[in-house]
């Protein structure tokens, strides 16, 4: 017989909401004080005990160092959680503050801070007290700033951000309903002056979504619109991967190109999402152009003096009735790599490169390496599309002569293939350019 749960919190839902860590050993929260987060920490509290589950659970509180109370705040959230029978760590942001962009500043030193903790007590989940409020909030942002059907999807049940996987239980639980609780056990949450600051944007957003929700657009509507939106970019990631996997080749070089008739015959929002996804791949997943530069990209391409342009460190160009994707070699950075007898490494995030040479081999971007120096160092002429020669790895031995271009060796003793391959575009998901700037809270690529 299960243990009653809190009010409005029933066994049974909180079981739902934690159902997708049950079987975890241990589980992170992220707690600051404030009432969603606590509330976050009551609630798995009470979770475990109507289940009687046993994970270890570790609570980490940063201490930004932007306010003098925030010693003493941290030093709550701790008492709480070891009350609680949980572990405490204070993670203390101690670097030079920067002078703008204080808030995406400190959210970004917060996550980086508790990847590291979770890394060192090895733990591979962080629970967040985001709730459909903040959802909310996030869609109306990113609809002003201009998102597609990905960032209108507003945050993800689960995501991942500075290489740890997120978990938001409370994407369906209101605000409200957390204040209830706290009150109901007795305690007290801190009040960050930052929430109540118009200066910042999600702070006039919230301040505004109650005046939209006399008019019908409340937390609830803008939920179930995330869902619809979520559901309607699956399927055209989906229809996207299939066509991207049976369309889109990739050349020695690392070129990614497409025909442009299978292009041009695709709807936009599709002819969007494929060059995007080429461009990821292409340029070692660093970019993949945001939404507002592809849509134009797109129109551009269908030009008949079209000739090349650059985006998100790759270089789009329309030959020999194809598009191509290559990265651009003047982005690529650092100079000569060695590789020792032995050793693998992946060469600018595309190339997986192994020596079982002798000695230690050299690489670099091919650069300007011609047509002469190719026919000459192997004995053929240069393949015509030869885009992406100039972001390619070059391959030498110690005394200089040439081993390998690209995917193109000369000794079987080295071995070069590009690493980041199509079915790895599709794996990440790179799913169309979505326009999130200023989401206020860290998503997946």
């Amino acid at each position: 017989m299960l243990k009653p749960g809190l009010p409005g919190f029933p066994s049974e839902r909180l079981g739902a909401l934690f159902a997708p860590i049950a079987a975890r050993e241990k589980i992170a929260l992220a707690v600051s004080g404030g009432g969603d987060s606590l509330g976050l920490m009551v609630l798995v509290s009470h979770w475990l005990k109507s289940w009687d589950l046993h994970p270890e659970i570790f609570v980490y509180s940063l201490n930004h160092g932007l306010r003098a109370e925030a010693a003493d705040e941290t030093g709550m959230v701790g008492e709480i959680a070891r009350d609680m029978g949980f572990s405490f760590r204070e993670l203390i942001w101690d670097e030079k503050k920067p002078t703008t962009g204080i808030q995406a500043a400190a959210r970004e030193a917060r996550y980086r801070l508790i990847a590291q903790a979770m890394h060192r007590d090895g733990v591979d989940i962080l629970l967040t007290g985001h709730h459909i409020n903040d959802q909310a909030e996030t869609v109306l942002m990113r609809l002003a700033a201009g998102s597609g059907i990905y960032g209108l999807r507003g945050m993800e049940a689960i995501s991942r951000m500075q290489g740890v996987e997120v978990f938001r239980p409370l994407l369906e639980v209101k605000s409200e309903e957390l204040t209830n609780l706290l009150c109901h056990v007795g305690l007290r949450s801190i009040q960050d002056p930052g929430n109540i600051d118009e200066k910042f944007e999600r702070v006039r957003w919230r301040k505004a979504l109650g005046g939209l929700g006399g008019l019908g657009l409340d937390c609830d509507r803008l939920s179930v619109f995330s869902k619809r939106m979520a559901r309607a970019d699956q399927a055209l990631g989906q229809m996207c991967d299939d066509l991207f996997a049976s369309h889109v080749h990739v050349d020695q070089f690392g070129v990614l190109g497409l025909d442009q008739k299978d292009f041009f015959s695709q709807p936009d929002e599709m002819a969007i999402r494929l060059l995007s996804r080429m461009i990821y791949a292409a340029s070692g997943g660093r970019g993949k152009g945001e939404l507002a530069q592809l849509e134009k990209l797109v129109q551009a391409l269908a030009a008949q003096d079209f000739t090349a342009h650059t985006l998100a460190h790759c270089k789009v160009s329309k030959r020999h009735d194809s598009i191509f994707v290559a990265r651009e070699a003047g982005r690529i950075e650092g100079g000569q790599v060695l590789v020792r007898a032995g050793e693998t490494i992946v060469w600018d995030q595309r190339f997986r490169i192994t020596n079982t040479h002798k000695g230690a081999i050299a690489i670099q971007a091919a650069g300007a390496y011609s047509r002469r120096g190719f026919a000459a160092d192997f004995a053929a002429d240069m393949p015509v599309n030869n885009l992406g020669v100039g972001a390619a790895p070059l391959l030498r031995d110690l005394a200089g002569k040439v081993l390998g271009l690209g995917e193109i060796m000369l000794k079987n003793s080295v071995q070069s293939r590009f690493e980041f391959s199509l079915q790895e575009a599709i794996k990440d998901r790179c799913q169309g350019g979505a326009g999130i700037a200023n989401s206020g809270f860290p998503e997946s690529p």
